[in-house]
């Protein structure tokens, strides 16, 4: 007996006859459509790639950083290097106020004089105490015999021979000492030793 022919007006939604839905070939969708190229569900791709330390961007994969606050360290390692830095500025102009300021305390009375010393040496304490918190300290080198390996630059090295035998009479910029060695050089005031 002949089968009867389907007609379009016939309701069908099974495969056609002699065809096997398991085996049929073509990309695989979810349930909204999209294509999946693993064949896994796009949650159980998402888990994977999250698990792997990647993102799905645009069907493509992107590598995560890996500490998402590196960036923010590094910012704050350059901050604190800037503020060392300035401090040490400070430091050397509050350091050469002091001396001037010294000086000018000589042209005054002795009553006069002994007041202001005692301010002069609480402002010098609070320079000092800073850099000891950065560990930082001011190296001063007076009265010593000039080398010319010193972490200072001789001002005025060009009004001596070349045999002269030289001290530091004075600095006229601090030299800086960090806990790992010379982090600013300083400057002096060279006189010759009288024979």
């Amino acid at each position: 007996m002949p089968k009867p022919k389907r007609t379009s007006g016939d309701r069908f939604s099974g495969p056609p006859a002699g065809k096997n839905p398991s085996k049929q070939s073509g990309p695989k969708t979810s349930a909204h459509g999209r294509e999946l190229a693993s064949g896994k569900p796009i949650r159980q791709q998402a888990t994977c790639l999250k698990a792997h330390g990647l993102r799905e961007s645009g069907g493509a994969t992107q590598n995560r950083p890996q500490d998402a606050g590196s960036a923010q360290s590094e910012r704050d390692e350059l901050l604190i290097g800037k503020t060392r830095d300035l401090l040490i500025k400070i430091a050397v102009e509050s350091w050469q106020f002091a001396r001037l300021f010294e000086r000018a305390l000589t042209k005054l009375d002795a009553a006069e004089r002994k007041k202001y010393e005692a301010r002069a040496a609480s402002f010098n304490k609070t320079i000092v105490d800073a850099l000891a918190e950065a560990e930082l300290k001011i190296a001063l080198i007076e009265g010593q015999r000039f080398d010319p390996g010193m972490a200072a630059i001789p001002l005025n090295i060009e009004d001596f021979d070349e045999g002269d035998e030289l001290v530091v009479d004075r600095m006229a910029s601090p030299i800086i000492m960090g806990k790992d060695g010379l982090v600013r050089t300083g400057s002096v005031i060279l006189r010759k030793v009288e024979r």
